[in-house]
């Protein structure tokens, strides 16, 4: 790769050659590739997306798992209830809401069902409280391909800590 190609992406990443924080290797030996993943600092009080990683389509739909930092100054119980108004509102079916251990902080897990844009979807979801912050994993599939990658988010949303 010739060096014009490499600062040009680190351009387009938002940094710049050498200082580069760089989180962890990912490897995937089904689809032959790996790369390192990049970590862009923390997040300010806007809150961010800052992890996606999607399967392959299903029906049109790619199963996927993204990581939240959200701003929120409140407990978790706070929290909760905000988020069950919010699923509430939207006409989400709540499946099972269980509090759970996410390492030693105190946690919750919601697995629901909705409709949006007339395409029905099923989530596992876990939501950890951090200072000032909630970090939300939320994993998504359609509502009819659930089952098939229930066994995977299960295991995603189990293995989720905050360091």
């Amino acid at each position: 790769m010739k060096t014009s190609s490499v600062l040009i992406a680190a351009w387009l990443l938002g940094t710049t050659v050498g200082t580069a924080v760089f989180a962890a290797e990912y490897r995937d030996g089904a689809n032959g590739f790996r790369l390192d993943l990049p970590s862009f600092g923390s997040v300010d009080k806007l809150g961010a997306q800052v992890l996606t990683v999607a399967g392959p389509p299903v029906n049109g739909f790619s199963p996927n798992c993204n990581v939240q930092v959200q701003s929120m100054s409140g407990s978790l119980e706070e929290y909760e209830a905000l988020t069950l108004k919010q699923f509430d509102s939207l006409g989400f079916t709540l499946i099972e809401s269980t509090r759970v251990a996410a390492g030693a902080r105190p946690s919750i897990r919601w697995h629901y069902s909705g409709t949006l844009r007339g395409v029905e979807f099923e989530w596992l979801a876990v939501a950890i409280e951090r200072s000032d912050q909630f970090l939300l994993l939320t994993c998504t599939a359609l509502k009819d391909a659930y089952d098939e990658v229930a066994e995977t988010f299960e295991r995603t949303v189990a293995s989720f800590r905050v360091e």
